[in-house]
């Protein structure tokens, strides 16, 4: 009977447990054995029912300097599927690929253990919603598929994280079938990447939809614009990469579903969704916006107040 730390991620919670005859147990408040199908939660239904857990001792606050080896169990049967051997693991999220790292590389496994593409990177994001994965070797970039083959070689400077581009345009009202067609068709996603010091943008095919040209980028908003900078001014550019609103602003700032906060000769105000611009009226320290009353300071909202009728 060997001591092993069970580690719920969602909760962050670090649980005693044993491992007997290749099973992991949780500890009673008696130290005695227990099954630890009693940690399943609801949503670990719908989710890989693959926990993690290590041996050693391991140091929270400074990873670097733990003594401890990961792997997985099975939490309904308490069966160890991946044995620890791993410095690190991170969970499935029920993308069946789970990040980890061997002998300071990072790489990927399946929920049998078996590694996807090696274990050969120097820094990785993982897989969550789209088809490929940012993977780092020395300084440069590049994306590897759920196959762990390489899509893009490493290339680039910096990397963005994956957004979803949906079809519904914002504010709209679409019916309750063309939601649910939403949610069951296939997703398009979309990330900046900078190359040779500039930007553009990528699908999650392996695919440039709009080639490295600008100074700056961020990521699509409101489903259908994403900023980019040129000749230091910021403007809104659609899927095709035209210029939906031309660059105009001097500065961008927080990105919020409802609008955007931008900068517009020094003075902050509100971009809405349908690209209309709302700026303060002189001598005042707000913008009227949906009948709110919106504060904006170094391009953030500080308050924001109802309007009385």
């Amino acid at each position: 009977m060997d001591k092993c730390t069970i580690y719920d991620c969602e909760f962050d919670q670090h649980s005693p447990g044993v491992i007997i005859d290749s099973k992991v147990y949780a500890l009673d408040e008696e130290n005695k054995p227990t099954d630890v199908s009693s940690l399943a939660w609801g949503p670990w239904e719908t989710m890989l029912s693959l926990m993690q857990f290590y041996i050693g001792n391991y140091n929270e606050l400074y990873p670097e300097d733990s003594q401890s080896k990961w792997g997985f169990f099975n939490l309904l049967t308490g069966e160890i599927v991946v044995p620890p051997i791993y410095e690190h693991v991170y969970p499935f999220y029920g993308t069946k690929l789970a990040k980890v790292i061997l002998n300071k590389k990072t790489g990927f496994i399946d929920t049998r253990g078996r590694g996807i593409g090696g274990i050969v990177w120097d820094e990785a994001h993982t897989f969550n919603i789209a088809a490929m994965c940012a993977v780092r070797k020395g300084a440069l970039w590049g994306y590897i598929g759920r196959d762990g083959e390489l899509v893009f070689e490493p290339q680039f400077d910096e990397v963005g994280e994956w957004k979803v581009l949906f079809e519904i345009a914002p504010y709209s009202k679409p019916s309750r079938d063309e939601v649910l067609r939403q949610a069951c068709s296939k997703k398009e996603y979309a990330a900046w990447v900078k190359k040779d010091g500039k930007y553009g943008y990528i699908d999650d095919q392996g695919n440039y939809f709009v080639e490295p040209l600008f100074d700056d980028a961020r990521d699509f908003w409101a489903y259908h614009y994403a900023p980019v900078k040129v000749y230091e001014k910021w403007g809104f550019i659609d899927r095709t990469g035209k210029f939906a609103i031309p660059p105009i602003f001097s500065d961008i700032g927080k990105e919020l579903y409802s609008f955007y906060v931008v900068n517009q000769e020094g003075t902050w105000g509100i971009l809405s969704p349908e690209l209309k611009n709302f700026m303060p009226e002189e001598g005042v320290r707000y913008v009227v916006y949906n009948g709110e009353k919106v504060y904006l300071k170094n391009g953030q909202v500080t308050s924001r107040r109802k309007i009385k009728e």
